[in-house]
């Protein structure tokens, strides 16, 4: 394969913002790290994945089955086409094809700077040796198989309770409270079920790792000061502060007679100024007054 058959061909402008406004910008609104209701609903309803595969499709019959170089908010994607190239690239993952990108950072530095997905070098072969060992990536069925499975059968019996004593229908919220249940009761042991507090920590952070990396909005750490977030605007950790109290505004000072607010020596304020002049302008000289009575008469 020559160079000029191996370079990635070039989306045109237009194919770029269609792009980004059928693929990119619905997985973006619906959450790329934890789901959003209102985004999940509009996707379902205007079928999102549905026209996102209908126009890769299109690009790849228009482009051709290799990756399409996509220019977009002044980034640059290559866009797989192809199962061989996916393959390729999952083959070599994590060297050259390294998914520690700067959106995975920006997410995952709030919730997990210390994951897999972010390391690179030995840091990431030692990491991924502690987690294929306790996830027991040899092994056919897990060690702990039968203690997860009655978890996840209690649970679920709960869950079917509680849906039949009340209107018989399964609903998101009641599902996910059972989700999470089981969830803390395999990770962290029984006595954690009803630990809905890490529930919602956990979320409020995965909510922060979906904002974009130019957001100033910063972390939703609202835990004590040793967690540490990453601020998106700067790159660096820092460790969440406590909220400050607000500042008290001073009440203005008094207005002395005779003078404007601005403090203009020797002006009076004057309600509605003429137009073009200011507000604390010297006193008009007044004329002296004619006195009312008749003058003496000539002789």
């Amino acid at each position: 394969m020559t160079e000029a058959e191996g370079a990635p061909r070039t989306a045109s402008a237009r194919d770029a913002a269609r792009f980004g406004a059928v693929v990119v910008a619905p997985a973006l609104a619906a959450g790329l790290v934890l789901r959003r209701r209102t985004g999940m609903a509009l996707a379902e309803r205007y079928a999102a994945d549905r026209r996102a595969v209908r126009l890769l499709g299109e690009l790849r019959r228009r482009y051709g089955p290799g990756p399409l170089r996509v220019d977009l908010a002044g980034r640059r994607f290559a866009v797989l086409l192809d199962a061989a190239d996916a393959q390729a690239v999952l083959a070599g993952t994590p060297d050259p094809y390294a998914p520690s990108t700067v959106e995975n950072r920006a997410a995952l530095e709030r919730f997990q700077p210390h994951g897999v997905l972010v390391s690179r070098g030995d840091e990431r072969a030692a990491r991924r040796t502690l987690d294929e060992t306790a996830l027991e990536t040899g092994n056919q069925l897990h060690s702990l198989a039968p203690r997860m499975l009655r978890a996840v059968r209690e649970e679920a019996g709960l869950l079917l309770a509680g849906v039949s004593a009340s209107e018989g229908e399964l609903r998101w919220d009641r599902f996910s409270g059972a989700w999470a249940a089981a969830v803390r009761r395999l990770v962290l042991g029984d006595g954690a079920r009803d630990d809905t507090a890490l529930t919602a920590m956990l979320g409020r952070l995965r909510t922060a790792a979906d904002r974009p990396p130019a957001s100033p909005a910063g972390p939703a750490c609202g835990t004590p000061s040793t967690v540490v977030c990453a601020p998106t605007w700067s790159g660096r950790r820092r460790a969440a502060s406590p909220p400050r109290s607000p500042r008290r505004r001073r009440p203005p000072a008094p207005t002395p007679s005779g003078r404007c607010r601005t403090g203009c020596p020797g002006s009076t304020r004057r309600a509605s100024p003429p137009t073009g002049r200011s507000p604390c302008s010297p006193p008009t000289p007044r004329r002296p007054r004619r006195c009312a009575t008749s003058s003496p008469s000539r002789t």
